[in-house]
C-alpha cells in the first residue's frame, strides 16, 4: 500500500464526516503531508526498536533510486550532488543504502564497476590525502551527497534511497498506525480517541476494514 492509498482513505472519513475537525478546513494535501510526518517517525521508531541484523529488512520496501548530477569538483575535488527531492532522515545516515556511478556515452569502462562508499561527516577529512586517492566515498551532508575521488568520466550518480514520496509502499500495519496517527494525534478527533463504550474500536475497525479494502483494489 502507499502513502498516497493511506491519504486518500483518511481523506474518505474526513470527507464523510467520520472524523470531525471542524476547526479548521483542510486539503488533501494537507493530509498527504500529515501522512508523510507520521511515515517518518513511524519508521524511526521501529528502526530503533529493531534488532540491528533486521533493519535493513525494515526499510528495504521503502526504498527507491533517483538520479542526480554531480557538481564540478572544487579545490579538493569533491562534487556535490543536490537531493531535491523530499527524504526520511534515518539514524547515521542509514537512509542512504548505496550510491551508483553513472556515466553518459559510456566513456568510464570499468570505472562504472567501481564500489562507492559512505562515511560520517568529519571522517572525509582523514580520506583527503594521497594515500586513499583510489578510495572512492560519498558523505551525506545537509540536502546533498558529497562524493570524493570518482572519475572525471563520472556526471551523476545514482542514489537508493529512503525518498518522502506519495508512491512509497507500506505494510497494512504501518498503513494503520500512520492513519492512527495522524487521525488522533495530528486532528485529534474524538472518534478515535478511546471512550467507555468502545466505539473507538468500532472505529478502529472500521479503519483497518477501509485499509485491507484499498490495498485489495490496488
Amino acid at each position: 500500500m502507499t502513502l498516497q492509498s493511506v491519504t486518500e482513505t483518511i481523506w474518505v472519513f474526513y470527507q464523510n464526516g467520520v472524523v470531525s475537525a471542524t476547526s479548521r478546513k483542510l486539503k488533501e494535501e494537507d493530509i498527504s503531508q500529515m501522512v508523510k510526518m507520521a511515515y517518518g517517525v513511524i519508521l524511526r521508531s521501529r528502526y530503533y526498536e529493531a534488532p540491528p541484523e533486521e533493519r535493513m529488512d525494515l526499510i528495504g520496501g521503502s526504498l527507491d533510486i533517483k538520479k542526480y548530477e554531480l557538481s564540478e569538483p572544487n579545490v579538493q575535488g569533491m562534487r556535490r550532488a543536490i537531493i531535491e527531492d523530499e527524504v526520511i532522515r534515518m539514524p547515521k545516515s542509514s537512509d542512504v543504502v548505496n550510491v551508483y556511478p553513472v556515466s553518459e556515452g559510456g566513456e568510464c569502462g570499468d570505472s562504472l564497476n567501481l564500489e562507492v562508499t559512505q562515511v560520517s561527516p568529519g571522517e572525509e577529512n582523514f580520506y583527503l590525502t594521497a594515500d586513499f586517492n583510489n578510495f572512492y566515498f560519498f558523505v551525506q551532508k545537509g540536502k546533498g551527497i558529497n562524493t570524493y575521488h570518482l572519475p572525471p568520466c563520472i556526471k551523476a550518480i545514482e542514489v537508493e534511497r529512503i525518498f518522502s514520496d506519495k508512491e512509497v509502499d507500506v505494510p497494512l500495519d504501518m498503513a494503520f498506525d500512520i492513519s492512527m496517527s495522524v487521525l488522533g494525534l495530528s486532528l485529534k478527533i474524538k472518534e478515535f480517541i478511546p471512550t467507555a463504550d468502545n466505539s473507538f474500536d468500532r472505529n478502529k475497525n472500521e479503519l483497518r476494514y477501509q485499509l485491507e479494502k484499498k490495498e485489495a483494489s490496488v
